[in-house]
């Protein structure tokens, strides 16, 4: 089971659930890693702001399907562009499921405070 911290919330030793690219899509740091401070140092130059570590006995953040096409309507609209082909879609959905998954983790660390 994995959770999504952010950034100013990793501890050294922690283990990174899923790996992180850039916005080229270039490994910045691949899953399975050991963080420390230099990964965190790294992760703050790109920009990152959240991240998946593996944790145990955590709830996992659930996306429904009806979320997922809801905010990918949203994003569609926001930018006022619409995908041509595979990539272009899968762009939209990466869009769209980080942007839940990041609604959500902030719900819950209000919720939990």
């Amino acid at each position: 089971m994995s959770q999504i911290i952010s950034i100013d919330e990793i501890k050294n030793g922690m283990v990174l659930a899923e790996d992180i690219k850039n916005k080229y899509g270039q490994l910045l740091i691949s899953a399975e890693t050991v963080l420390n401070e230099k990964h965190v140092r790294l992760l703050k130059t790109w920009g990152v702001s959240v991240v998946s570590i593996v944790g145990e006995g955590e709830e996992e953040l659930v996306i429904t399907e009806e979320e997922r096409e809801n905010k990918k309507v949203e994003i569609l609209k926001e930018i006022g562009w619409k995908p041509e082909n595979k990539f272009e879609e899968d762009l939209i959905n990466m869009a769209a499921e980080h942007k839940l998954e990041q609604i959500k983790f902030y719900d819950r660390k209000r919720t939990n405070t």
